[in-house]
């Protein structure tokens, strides 16, 4: 596809990963000493593994239960997992 195609890939990895330093001094700043390694932890692992471990769960829901349904059920999980972390958050 020739350079062109090279230089959307870069810009997208690029794009992709240009918040991750501000996110992670976010998470620094607002999480208590106490809780920051297990905050850190779990943001780390849902970014490298998260997709990996959702796209077979997703694909046996909607094998079983249909799109509608398998795609509302992983909403619903990964909103319940994001307000508990939020709990984490420091609030001054």
């Amino acid at each position: 596809f020739g350079l062109a195609f090279g230089a959307v890939l870069v810009g997208f990895g690029i794009i992709m990963y240009a918040y991750v330093p501000a996110l992670q001094a976010y998470i620094i700043e607002q999480t208590s000493e106490r809780n920051r390694s297990m905050v850190l932890g779990a943001y780390f692992f849902a970014n490298m593994e998260g997709g990996g471990m959702l796209t077979p769960l997703v694909g046996f829901l909607i094998d079983h239960m249909g799109f509608y349904h398998g795609i509302t059920i992983v909403s619903l999980g990964l909103l319940i997992v994001a307000v508990i972390f939020s709990i984490f958050l420091r609030h001054d």
